[in-house]
């Protein structure tokens, strides 16, 4: 991997923030895929880290397998036909959004994420997401 990003997720077109519990938005969509509005930078062997809009939590964190396609899939989905699949490595991905961590303790300024649907961030702040996500307790989480 030589390019990270950072998928901002939840706010979007229409201001929704994304569910506590994720993984049942979209049908389990976000678990096998990032979706945008545009074509995306993003390609096969990039890692990507997963950031909840309005709560500064990153909660997942894995590797991008496919280059970017475009599919809607359904009448709701057009408003994000572009698609890059992903793989979340399940030592660094948290079942609920709050069970997260805060987004400057990879060293990213959340003003850096406004207006944006992913950013590029730098090896070193994707490591640290990962090793962060792997150690992160519960409780730890709740005191942020």
């Amino acid at each position: 991997m030589d390019t990270f990003w950072l998928k901002v997720v939840g706010g979007g077109l229409r201001g929704a923030p994304i569910p506590n519990d994720w993984r049942s938005w979209a049908n389990g969509l976000m678990e096998r895929a990032s979706i945008t509005t545009r074509r995306p930078s993003m390609k096969a062997g990039d890692g990507i880290v997963y950031y909840a809009a309005g709560t500064r939590l990153i909660f997942a964190a894995g590797e991008i397998v496919s280059h970017p396609y475009e599919r809607p899939e359904s009448r709701e989905d057009a408003n994000w036909p572009w698609r890059v699949d992903i793989t979340l490595d399940p030592t660094a991905t948290k079942q609920f959004v709050h069970e997260g961590i805060r987004l400057e303790a990879i060293g990213v300024d959340p003003k850096s994420t406004r207006q944006k649907g992913h950013i590029r961030i730098t090896k070193r702040q994707y490591d640290r997401a990962l090793q962060a996500l792997r150690n992160q307790t519960v409780s730890a989480a709740m005191r942020s």
